[in-house]
């Protein structure tokens, strides 16, 4: 459609090189050439020898001239006459990405079969081939590659000018290579028959006796492995991959500028890139490909975060260990997980009978950030929630779920950019840390973390002051901590303010707006089942807001994320109603790690969209209005948030029991006078010396599940249908 491009890109590019090679005494030059230089050949298959007949398209016209121009320099060249490189390599990572829009069979082929073209349209099919269409010589781009490692070889060793043809001598139509990509793929191609194409040769493909002669290259790759790999390229080019290369993009980009402030401390993207590669050979050393699960301490520290980037390059995931854990926990979530191998930043482990990694006492290595490739179905993390038999319960999320959130967050169109400061201040085994440290560091931002054993609140406040920080995750009952201050508070810095985990009152996030006057305030909702997030709201200022109760709306589904409301029979309910949130999409996870039961309680299938799909019930209760915002009603089971952590009430109640063996208990979410939620424990007993219970307690869950209030009864007050009422004895705390 523009011939002049080709001669501007072709012939002028290698008249400047070859200008280059003269003033520099460069005498060699392999040339891309290409067999469009015979034109419409008289005899098949063609052969060096055959001449140069009248170009079909101006592509080999400029081909034919760049030979021209090679045989009257004093150079010595080899061109090598392509025939049609198609395929990529086996790892799926480098492949055909030369346009937007390729006008080359194959690529056409494998966009319509993932779907970005509706069809392929095949011109003409009335050639004189035995079924109508054009033929051509297709070599798979390994071979290419070998060839031309050869033709230097050779051209070292012998000087002049040397053209070779690049081929398999195998003439294969379009009609058969959309049948050969369906047979090998298991897939079904659309396309339909249209007229002629100027340009177009209708047969040709190579003699290659004289590479074979003179170079010793052969092709050895099959059409079919081509077919293979050029789908396998085009699938994860658009997938996970792009996740992966895209953060070693950002880290290579960034070289020099600040990627964490962790304890006052700066590091920069090269520190980052060191710490991953050093982790990584570790990694590459001490472990087996089988070993896809590694645990992690969540130290705060740039060893521990470079970790799960190293974990994720080298294709495998991470399940973050809490030090501050009670040890009987941490060795329920490594025999779950399977966990052999525990990378470890501290001076002193607390794990024992596993490889220990130390990840701060590692050699100096080569700088490595190149992503393997993997399925989209591998794990790309581990987190374990509490769980109502007392056992963590473990939620995979595979790197298309990773992926997902990525994308909805894109889609959101967030104005993160290096300039910006990042809060990150949750633990490393909370799913809210994961988007506080990845989101920034893909669009080269500095992330400020929040150090072990400071007070929080207070410390999160100070940081966003004095560093001046852009963009802060933060959980409302932080912000019950600082609400008596909020009058000292002046961070117009702030461009994004995110409350994420618990419940958003209307008025906290009114009174927060004045903090932060120049932030956008989105309420993020979301389970760690759906990854992270699943819907946000903006919190409009000086406007009305949707609420219910005084708690803000939780908004829309994200992109990416299917959301409906049911009642107790599965049934889709209707807009303004009352039932349970149930999630599907991208983020959703597979299911709860080797855990059946919870897996036939928490997961359905419905038909919706006119398919088979699967949902999770997230035990909230909410409804839906017709703009598409949701309402939340509160928990429809015996679940809390807890300083943003998920906590299954009867999980305390099952320790409690443990303890006290036949003794009753209920535990309570209760609100405390910072306006925050912790656990009541009431007990069905007469008074007695807790200590010890509650010294039990603290050994088998963490901190923030250990009630804060204990309460004795006689007898559990029961209500109409001989329940214990919970609801009275929540009047009691």
């Amino acid at each position: 459609q523009n011939p002049q491009k080709y001669y501007d890109n072709n012939m002028g590019s290698l008249k400047v090189l070859l200008q280059c090679m003269q003033e520099n005494n460069v005498k060699n030059i392999i040339f891309s050439s290409s067999c469009t230089v015979y034109g419409m050949p008289d005899v098949l298959p063609v052969d060096e020898s055959a001449p140069f007949k009248k170009a079909e398209s101006p592509y080999g016209e400029t081909k034919q001239l760049c030979e021209k121009m090679l045989k009257e320099d004093s150079c010595n060249s080899v061109a090598l006459r392509y025939f049609n490189p198609i395929g990529s390599h086996s790892t799926a990572l480098i492949g055909d990405c030369s346009t937007d829009r390729p006008s080359n069979l194959v690529p056409i082929i494998t966009e319509v079969a993932i779907g970005k073209r509706e069809k392929i349209t095949v011109f003409g099919d009335d050639y004189n081939t035995p079924d109508g269409t054009c033929i051509r010589d297709y070599i798979h781009v390994v071979d290419l590659a070998k060839s031309h490692v050869k033709a230097m070889d050779f051209l070292i060793n012998n000087s002049g000018k040397h053209a070779f043809n690049v081929g398999t001598g195998i003439g294969v139509s379009v009609l058969d290579a959309i049948k050969a990509f369906e047979q090998t793929n298991k897939l079904s191609i659309n396309y339909s028959i249209g007229p002629r194409r100027d340009g177009d040769i209708e047969q040709i493909y190579a003699k290659g006796s004289l590479v074979k002669e003179k170079l010793g290259w052969e092709a050895k790759e099959t059409f079919q492995q081509a077919m293979i790999s050029a789908w396998e390229w085009e699938k994860g080019k658009n997938k996970t991959m792009e996740l992966f290369i895209n953060l070693q993009d950002a880290i290579n980009k960034y070289n020099g500028q600040n990627a964490f402030f962790i304890n006052s401390v700066f590091y920069s993207y090269h520190d980052l890139a060191v710490a991953i590669s050093k982790i990584r050979k570790s990694i590459q050393t001490r472990t087996n490909d089988a070993e896809k699960i590694i645990g992690l301490v969540a130290n705060d520290d740039i060893e521990t975060y470079s970790a799960i980037i190293a974990l994720w390059f080298e294709g495998k995931a991470y399940v973050p260990l809490s030090s501050e854990s009670p040890i009987d926990r941490n060795k329920n979530i490594i025999s779950q997980a399977d966990i052999i191998t525990v990378l470890d930043s501290s001076e002193k482990t607390f794990l024992s009978e596993l490889q220990i990694i130390k990840t701060k006492k590692l050699p100096e290595t080569a700088i490595d950030l190149m992503p393997k490739k993997i399925s989209e179905n591998e794990l790309a993390y581990m987190l374990f929630t509490s769980g109502t038999t007392g056992i963590p319960k473990g939620v995979p999320i595979n790197r298309t779920n990773l992926t997902g959130i990525i994308n909805a967050l894109e889609s959101m169109k967030f104005d993160v950019n290096k300039n910006d400061r990042c809060l990150q201040m949750s633990e490393l085994t909370f799913d809210v840390s994961i988007t506080s440290f990845l989101y920034p560091l893909l669009k080269g931002a500095c992330v400020y973390t929040i150090p072990k054993g400071v007070v929080k609140f207070s410390y999160v406040y100070e940081l966003l002051e004095d560093q001046k920080l852009t963009v802060a995750q933060l959980v409302p009952s932080l912000l019950n901590y600082l609400h008596k201050y909020f009058d000292e508070i002046y961070l117009p810095d702030v461009k994004y303010s995110l409350l994420t985990a618990e419940a958003l009152p209307v008025q906290l996030a009114t009174d927060w707006s004045r903090c932060v006057p120049n932030a956008k305030i989105i309420n993020l909702y979301g389970p760690t089942e759906n990854t992270v997030w699943s819907s946000y709201y903006e919190f409009n200022r000086n406007e009305y807001n949707k609420s219910y109760n005084g708690v803000l709306s939780i908004g829309k589904a994200m992109k990416g994320t299917e959301i409906i409301i049911i009642d107790e029979n599965n049934h889709i309910l209707p807009f303004g109603e009352k039932g349970e949130l149930c999630l599907s999409g991208t983020q959703l996870t597979s299911n709860y790690w080797k855990n059946d039961e919870k897996n036939k309680e928490a997961f359905f299938y419905l038909d919706f969209k006119n398919k088979q799909t699967k949902f999770y019930k997230t035990g909230d209760l909410c409804s839906l209005d017709k703009s598409g915002n949701i309402l939340y009603m509160g928990r429809i089971d015996f679940q809390a948030k807890i300083q943003g952590f998920r906590v299954e009430l009867s999980e305390v109640e099952h320790h409690a029991k443990t303890f006290l063996r036949k003794i009753n208990v209920v535990a309570i979410a209760i609100i405390n006078m910072t306006g925050n939620t912790e656990i009541g424990l009431a007990i069905e007993s007469s008074k007695f010396n807790n200590k010890n219970l509650l010294e039990y307690l603290k050994e088998k869950m963490p901190n923030y599940m250990i009630p804060s209030k204990l309460i004795f009864l006689e007898r559990f007050p029961l209500n109409s249908s001989e329940k214990i009422d919970r609801k009275e004895i929540k009047l009691l705390f």
